[in-house]
């Protein structure tokens, strides 16, 4: 059964950084909501779909990225840094555990540097002729168009543009292409 307006509070973050709430069927995941919102989802079977934030939980921050929950990718891009290194950081514990591997996790080591220094792109052609480059929308199979990502460290600036070159040399072949940009 389908609800489409569902009042839920979320609890805690799921390991892709979907919120979790409690439905009267089990669990249901929320891309974009973070624990202690309360929101409106529709909801069908364990999936939702956020449509509004009610209240935000105490962690949420705002978003840097105009693509932020069409794009599929930064699925926490609104969690707290703080917060986020927690979670990140029970992900390593939960999966040592499952393992059965006793051992003290440290404390996590900020990799991020100056941003994303890779990046895979997608580039799919519509109809028309024209060529759609970035990344997959969030739980689907078409392309967002991206013209920047903030998330990118600055030796990536040109990254966007080189795959759109790719990609219309290539348009005669009129396939999709899947293009991975790597910068030291």
């Amino acid at each position: 059964m389908i609800d489409l307006a569902a009042r839920l509070t979320i609890e805690r973050l799921g390991q892709r950084g979907e919120g979790i709430a409690s439905g009267t069927q089990g669990s249901i995941f929320v891309p974009y909501t973070l624990p202690g919102d309360t929101i409106i989802a529709e909801v069908d079977g364990t999936r939702g779909r956020l449509v509004e934030v009610l209240t935000p939980g105490p962690e949420r921050v705002a978003a840097i990225c105009p693509y932020f929950g069409t794009c599929g990718g930064c699925a926490v891009q609104t969690l707290a840094a703080s917060a986020y290194v927690a979670w990140k950081r029970g992900l390593l514990a939960e999966a040592l555990r499952h393992a059965k591997i006793s051992t003290e996790v440290g404390e996590l080591v900020d990799a991020h540097g100056n941003g994303r220094r890779r990046a895979s792109f997608h580039a799919r052609y519509d109809g028309r002729g024209e060529v759609k480059v970035g990344f997959m929308r969030a739980r689907a199979h078409d392309v967002v168009d991206l013209q920047s990502c903030p998330v990118l460290a600055p030796a990536m600036a040109g990254a966007i543009a080189a795959a759109r070159a790719l990609a219309l040399e290539l348009a005669a072949a009129r396939k999709p292409l899947d293009i991975t940009e790597l910068r030291p």
